[in-house]
């Protein structure tokens, strides 16, 4: 699942665990070099790490890409495990990440005795929220 920072796809997963706790699903940690947000836990949402720290990691274990302005990783070992012993994976990921994730040997490997879905998840134009806003009855765009 993809899309561009505060789109909503950290929400949207919390959602699907709160409403459907039935469905079992893994996500990798990415590590960042962004730092933490206020609600956000080192190794539960991501590896907080220094820019030179990610870049510095090696290829053959890490794919890395910058994201804007800021680095982010994703562990391959970490990926083995997850498809080693899970039937259902999540993997969040900013859309530049995801092409890199999407197109690595190791991971075509890994996926392919899965059923693979890609879900890019793209922000609301102004003329949605507009509409929400009056269907909706709220007063401001800030209320949507």
């Amino acid at each position: 699942m993809s899309g561009p920072s505060c789109v909503g796809k950290s929400p949207l997963i919390k959602a699907v665990r709160k409403v459907h706790p039935e469905i079992s699903f893994r996500m990798p940690i990415l590590y960042t070099s962004r730092a933490p947000r206020s609600v956000e836990t080192e190794g539960v949402d991501y590896y907080f790490r220094s820019e030179q720290e990610i870049r510095s990691y090696p290829p053959e274990r890490f794919i890395v890409g910058q994201i804007r302005n800021i680095w982010q990783a994703l562990d391959l070992t970490e990926m083995q495990g997850l498809f080693a012993h899970s039937s259902l994976i999540i993997v969040e990921i900013y859309p530049t990440l995801g092409k890199l994730f999407r197109d690595h040997p190791l991971i075509r490997q890994l996926t392919a005795d899965f059923e693979v879905y890609t879900v890019f998840i793209s922000p609301a134009t102004e003329e949605e929220i507009h509409a929400l806003q009056i269907n909706m009855g709220f007063a401001t765009p800030q209320q949507t």
